[in-house]
């Protein structure tokens, strides 16, 4: 008798930290942010995140809410700094992140910029 479903690894969850004052497409502003959270949560369709990049390479990971998914057995958390309802619009977000940081501290280091908003 084979048991070895009772000893399966659950896979860690993806838990999701936001901003404060998160960066939100203009065609989404008028929409409820707890419902928003919770189509991120359940990884249904219809959103694009950004996320703190786990790579330290890089800065911003733009991420369809249906693949959402893959990184749950990879990240166990993620940072929120943006929600946008395309693709187009993400870009957009990044640029006035970027915008933001220039201003705040008069380079591009986003990764650090956005680190320091969380705090």
């Amino acid at each position: 008798m084979n048991l070895n479903f009772l000893f399966r690894k659950k896979k860690p969850k993806t838990v999701f930290e936001y901003l404060p004052e998160i960066y939100i497409s203009e065609s989404l502003e008028d929409r409820n942010m707890w419902t928003m959270k919770q189509q991120i949560k359940d990884a249904r369709k219809g959103l694009f995140v950004l996320l703190i990049s786990e790579n330290e390479n890089d800065s911003i990971d733009i991420i369809h809410t249906e693949n959402i998914k893959m990184f749950s057995d990879k990240v166990k958390k993620r940072i929120v700094v943006g929600i946008a309802s395309s693709e187009t619009e993400a870009i957009e977000l990044i640029k006035e992140i970027s915008e933001d940081c220039f201003k705040a501290k008069g380079d591009y280091d986003l990764r650090s910029y956005l680190c320091g908003l969380l705090s």
